[in-house]
């Protein structure tokens, strides 16, 4: 029998599900480490956004308003929710 003795860290990883309840769709997700600070961003509909890329960024107009979390800066949502919730029919 051969055992390996190599240090031992914790994991840092995400937890998320999904599920189905009647008609509507469950999501959530959480961080499993310590995120530090972040912003709760209110976003407006109907802004303009541009891609952050230098060659041929796209560009699109917000259709509804959000609340976001960001913890990478104000453009950089972690998470967030629309103010209309998204139906395939």
């Amino acid at each position: 029998m051969v055992s390996l003795l190599l240090p031992w860290h914790p994991s840092r990883a995400c937890t998320t599900f999904c599920y189905q309840d009647g008609g509507a769709l469950v999501f959530g997700k959480n961080y499993d480490w310590n995120v530090e600070d972040g912003l709760v961003v209110v976003n407006k509909r109907g802004v303009v956004k541009t891609a952050m890329i230098e060659r041929g960024p796209a560009t699109w107009t917000s259709k509804y308003g959000s609340v976001t979390f960001n913890q990478y800066g104000r453009e950089f949502p972690s998470g967030g929710i629309n103010e209309r919730a998204w139906r395939s029919n």
